[in-house]
């Protein structure tokens, strides 16, 4: 009787056991997918990452070329302007050389 009663026991046992491991097995199955999802997900953020990245250098490049054709035309201006206060303190002088001061 003894050994009936121990059966029973080692059944319920082995039942414990195989469900644990079935639920272990269903557990790593989950944090497998939930792996794969969140790697999925950071692929993707890194793509887009990697998109905006491409296109503020286009953008940056694009800025660059502007301001040299920029500072060329600003240094000809300056040049203008430089010119014109030469030849208006050259027009000064020679005005009151001529205008007698009273």
């Amino acid at each position: 009787m003894k050994n009936i009663a121990t059966m029973g026991t080692l059944d319920g046992n082995v039942e414990d056991e195989k469900r644990a491991v079935e639920m272990f097995q269903a557990r790593e199955e989950e944090i497998e997918k939930k792996k794969v999802q969140v790697r999925e997900k950071l692929e993707f953020q890194l793509d887009c990452v990697e998109e905006k990245t491409r296109r503020l250098a286009r953008l940056w490049e694009e800025l660059e070329a502007l301001k040299d054709p920029m500072k060329k035309e600003l240094a000809t201006v300056r040049k203008k302007v430089d010119k014109a206060n030469h030849e208006l303190k050259s027009l000064g002088k020679s005005f009151h050389k001529k205008v007698p001061q009273s």
